[in-house]
């Protein structure tokens, strides 16, 4: 099982979430566990990465079949996909972008290369989206 936790000022590493505090809370005390520690992905970063995809769906030129269509869309054409041959055709799968999936690092990069192909599609300049992502937060 993954739980994420954060440091707080006080009491040192805390569960982040209901889902990580619900885990927690069944553990009995005095029981020892291995805990591996791995610096989670930015939470804010991320919501505004979804923004940002959902800003370009709102205005799109044309008409995705869904959101989610629209994110592995972009993400494709961005250059963060999966392929293979599969007898003579080339099939293409969006990567994941699952919080839990890449770090702020790798993310920060498909945010920069999403954000230029939703400029590109949604005729739009960055200033007008950054704008526009403000109204997010």
């Amino acid at each position: 099982m993954k739980i994420f936790v954060q440091r707080d000022k006080y009491s040192g590493l805390q569960p982040f979430g209901s889902i990580s505090m619900n885990y927690i809370n069944k553990f009995k005390e005095n029981d020892i566990f291995e805990v591996s520690i791995k610096k989670a992905r930015n939470p804010a970063f991320h919501k505004k990465g979804m923004a940002l995809f959902n800003i370009g769906f709102q205005n799109c030129k044309w008409d995705p079949p869904s959101f989610d269509f629209y994110r592995r869309y972009i993400t494709i054409k961005a250059g963060f996909y999966e392929s293979a041959k599969v007898k003579e055709e080339w099939i293409f799968q969006a990567k994941s972008l699952a919080f839990d999936k890449m770090d702020d690092l790798e993310f920060e990069q498909v945010y920069k290369a999403v954000l230029q192909e939703i400029i590109y599609d949604i005729e739009a300049d960055e200033e007008t989206i950054e704008k526009e992502l403000m109204n997010f937060f």
